[in-house]
């Protein structure tokens, strides 16, 4: 009789599991299945003082150098995080552009102060862009590298930079600035930096650039009416999207179908020195907080905006991301934060 009932209970368990299993395949939950990491990276203080480099993979905080350093840039490829900045440490003789590959650093040169603005994964080669600095001429050059081989983009005949990468079919794009007759001009770069489109003639510079469409759109800011004011431009047919008359700025781009957001920041009441985290999609504002704030990244994940910035209080900024306009703060054990990047990836 005891065998019946625990032959009973035994097969009343299985089904058990295998309703239970039914039901969580139906809400699209796997167990030990791939799962969602919001991740950012950034710069936090220390205790102790200092900039040090880190992430965040789902608010959990990593610090990648003990030294005066910096995440400018996040890209997720698989399991991979890249995260693309600048580092003092790690036997670097002066600022050295970087970057991070789950935590293992790579040096792009030795040599010159340098940066990494922007950082991205395709085809397994790894993209990164930004500028170096040439003592002969005393100068920067915007610049890229290819899997560590180092590109100059202008070869220092002016001062310049590139905030942004994007590789789409094979062509590299990358979004900043160059100076001319001693204005900076927003610019950018297509197929591996043989063309450069001028995007506005008047002090302007490029942030983000994004690739969708086989359209390109560029973020930035752009002098008009007096006032250093955000923008952005499609490709290069002269026309410049304003998103406000006051002082502003686009900092990240992201294309979702027909949707455009730009992610950035605007001063309140037109007032210099109010920033406040916002987004515009299709040109419509979003205002994120109204304290001192700035929104650096921007990244859609299906219907979820992620946008990653910083929060003033106590003093200090602190490192944040808003998903949906819900603030989460990101914990640094330290004396303050700021989040440049977001990324969303399942793995």
């Amino acid at each position: 009789m005891r065998f019946i009932i625990d032959a009973i209970v035994c097969n009343f368990c299985i089904q058990r599991l295998l309703q239970l299993a039914r039901r969580r395949r139906k809400r699209g939950i796997r167990g030990g299945g791939p799962t969602l990491h919001v991740i950012a990276g950034g710069n936090y203080v220390p205790a102790t003082g200092g900039d040090d480099a880190c992430t965040w993979n789902n608010g959990v905080m990593t610090s990648l150098a003990n030294a005066y350093s910096w995440v400018n840039s996040i890209y997720v490829s698989g399991s991979s995080v890249y995260a693309g900045g600048y580092t003092n440490g790690n036997g670097a003789a002066n600022t050295c552009a970087c970057y991070w590959n789950n935590g293992n650093i790579m040096l792009l040169t030795n040599l010159q102060n340098s940066i990494v603005n922007s950082i991205f994964v395709s085809g397994g080669n790894v993209y990164s862009c930004g500028n170096i600095y040439d003592t002969a001429s005393s100068r920067y050059s915007a610049c890229f590298w290819l899997n560590g081989s180092c590109t100059l983009i202008d070869n220092f005949d002016s001062w310049s930079t590139v905030n942004s990468i994007y590789v789409s079919g094979g062509d590299v794009y990358t979004g900043g600035a160059f100076t001319s007759s001693g204005v900076t001009k927003a610019c950018y770069y297509d197929q591996n930096a043989s063309s450069q489109f001028v995007l506005f003639t008047s002090p302007s510079c490029v942030s983000n650039i994004f690739v969708s469409g086989g359209n390109v759109y560029s973020g930035g800011e752009a002098t008009i009416g007096g006032n250093s004011v955000a923008c952005y431009w499609i490709n290069h047919d002269g026309t410049t999207h304003q998103l406000t008359n006051v002082i502003s700025g686009v900092n990240s781009m992201f294309v979702n179908g027909t949707d455009i957001y730009a992610a950035g920041y605007f001063c309140a009441g037109g007032t210099a020195g109010q920033l406040r985290a916002c987004y515009w999609k299709n040109g419509v504002v979003t205002e994120l907080t109204n304290v001192y704030s700035q929104v650096y990244s921007i990244y859609v994940n299906g219907s979820d905006v992620y946008a990653a910035g910083f929060y003033q209080s106590g003093g200090n900024d602190w490192a944040c991301y808003w998903k949906n306009g819900q603030i989460t703060v990101l914990p640094d054990a330290g004396q303050g934060s700021v989040a440049t990047s977001i990324f969303a990836s399942t793995y």
